[in-house]
């Protein structure tokens, strides 16, 4: 059977994180506790050694799993993983498995939007991880650092940016887009209008159109997505903005 239904699980250290997706057959599974414990077993393991998904699989469970009696001691991940799943009455499969380290001075925090009301703290649907660093690092306030990057982590879930900077487009993306863009213009307009139109208007509205899609896709380009406080008249930042000159994500 295939392994169609997964769950993210975050672990995030001092000094690095992890995010790592296990799968299941059903969803069923994939909300029980037990499965939740080992995606966190996993993300704690791969945050600690740094592993992407092939390492990860040859690498021993740590403390973390020693609760677990359904796993024995000492078991790597790929063992692990077939000593669940026969419990469990299913085939589990380890998806991808990210991890990112805090820079020299600076800050790293997650976020996970959990999948169900009663889930596991650290597991859920959605996560992301964020590693910021101050400019210049002396005399900064680590605790602050660290709250921007908790608060960025949980504006990437929310508003799922593609890209970090307009630089870091492909060309061919940014193309194909524009293309598009055109494409669907000549068609709400009408093919008689489009022909009339001067190349200098029809690059104004490109142009429009692909900044708006900057707006949708790009981090830097976005308006934090936060909660406002009652009665407040703050406008919406863009997240270069707020993160202002002194901060690299």
């Amino acid at each position: 059977a295939e392994a169609g239904e997964a769950l993210l699980s975050l672990s995030v250290g001092p000094s690095a994180g992890a995010i790592v997706e296990l799968r299941a057959e059903t969803d069923f599974v994939t909300r029980g506790e037990l499965f939740q414990r080992i995606g966190l077993c996993l993300a704690s393991t791969a945050e600690r050694h740094l592993a992407g998904p092939d390492v990860l699989m040859e690498t021993e469970l740590g403390q973390e799993a020693a609760e677990l009696r359904q796993v024995s001691p000492g078991a790597k991940v790929g063992a692990a993983l077939l000593e669940m799943g026969s419990v469990l009455g299913e085939r589990l499969v380890l998806g991808q498995a990210q991890h990112l380290q805090a820079p020299p001075g600076g800050a790293i925090a997650g976020y996970v939007h959990p999948k169900q009301a009663d889930g596991l703290a650290g597991t859920g649907r959605m996560a992301a991880l964020v590693a910021l660093q101050p400019v210049p690092s002396e005399g900064c306030d680590l605790e602050r650092v660290h709250a921007s990057a908790a608060k960025l982590a949980r504006h990437i879930v929310a508003a799922q940016p593609s890209y970090l900077t307009i630089a870091s487009i492909p060309a061919a993306v940014l193309q194909k887009e524009r293309e598009a863009f055109q494409a669907a213009h000549k068609e709400q307009i009408g093919a008689k209008k489009a022909l009339a139109m001067d190349e200098s208007v029809w690059k104004r509205v490109l142009d429009g159109k692909t900044q708006r899609f900057y707006q949708d896709s790009v981090l830097m380009c976005q308006e934090l997505v936060a909660p406002q406080a009652a009665g407040s008249e703050a406008k919406p930042m863009p997240v270069a903005e707020w993160l202002g000159a002194g901060a690299k994500a």
